[in-house]
């Protein structure tokens, strides 16, 4: 007889394939798409960068000027006390969240969604970048 192919052994479940998930610090995702994302801006700091486990890339901790506080991939070049702006009337700048179709012609982007709400999908590959 011959050994267990190793994605048999993940199946099983074994303690070495197991996600240790009570050592993750943050899940991603983006604000809710509402009407301050659909017609206006809304400004965040990056608090905090944090390395977590669970993900390869670190992430940023991100503060709105309403309080709320949002955990996203960090950008290359990112640091503490950084602005950000979110919005389809938003600003271009290295951190900011806007629609695509706002996004000029040459420029650099990452993380991706698909469809709005679905938390980024294309490009989100530690340091990976796409070109507008």
């Amino acid at each position: 007889m011959g050994k267990l192919l190793k994605q048999q052994r993940r199946g099983k479940g074994s303690t070495s394939y197991k996600a240790p998930s009570h050592r993750y610090k943050a899940k991603t995702a983006y604000r809710p798409l509402d009407e301050i994302e659909k017609t206006g801006t809304m400004r965040g700091e990056v608090m905090e960068l944090v390395d977590d486990p669970g993900h390869q890339t670190p992430l940023m901790r991100v503060q709105f000027a309403n309080k709320e506080e949002i955990h996203l991939p960090a950008a290359e070049g990112v640091a503490v006390g950084d602005e950000m702006f979110t919005g389809a009337s938003a600003p271009i700048g290295r951190c900011s969240i806007l629609p695509l179709s706002r996004i000029p012609e040459g420029g650099y982007i990452y993380n991706v969604e698909r469809s709005p709400g679905d938390g980024g999908k294309l490009v989100h590959a530690p340091g990976g970048y796409a070109v507008v």
